[in-house]
């Protein structure tokens, strides 16, 4: 007779589940109806990080269904198909706000400019925000954003980053 993984898990949760410490966790985690095999995919999910936390096995089923989406997951990956978490877990995708990264990388960028048109200012104190705008372009060799929108930028980066004036 041979024995499936999901069998061999379900063989040693039972050992574990005769130690009646373990029980005791074990039984805090969740309810019946997450170790079910009617459980829907969030009631899976938040089994297993219940039980992760708490430091104990999750289910059999569980392990089984977390495994098996993660090696959907993988097995595109390998075959150079685009699958995301959401798709291999079942559960509809949400539209997302674009890539974070590429979002901070502009921000970070963004303020860069910012810092050199105040430090522009600051060091020629006769020196308009647009005149600063047009030497940070000529510093940084770049083409865009237009000076007016890096004036814009620039108005509401000092807004939240500039130093604030002391009354002495």
């Amino acid at each position: 007779m041979t024995s499936t993984p999901e069998d061999l898990l379900q063989h040693w949760m039972m050992v574990l589940l005769e130690d009646p410490e373990y029980l005791a966790i074990y039984e805090r985690t969740g309810t019946p109806a997450q170790r079910d095999e009617k459980a829907t995919v969030i009631d899976r999910l938040t089994a297993f990080r219940m039980n992760i936390k708490a430091g104990i096995f999750p289910d059999s089923n569980t392990l089984a269904f977390v495994g098996n989406c993660f090696a959907r997951y993988l097995e595109a990956a390998h075959q150079r198909q685009h699958l995301s978490l959401d798709d291999a877990f079942g559960l509809p995708s949400r539209q997302r706000a674009g890539n974070p990264a590429r979002r901070a990388a502009a921000e970070e960028e963004r303020d860069r400019r910012s810092w050199e048109i105040y430090n522009h200012v600051v060091r020629n104190p006769g020196a308009t925000q647009l005149a600063a705008a047009e030497a940070v372009q000529r510093l940084l060799d770049i083409d865009t954003p237009d000076c007016e929108t890096m004036v814009r930028d620039y108005a509401d980066w000092k807004q939240i980053f500039d130093p604030p004036t002391r009354d002495e």
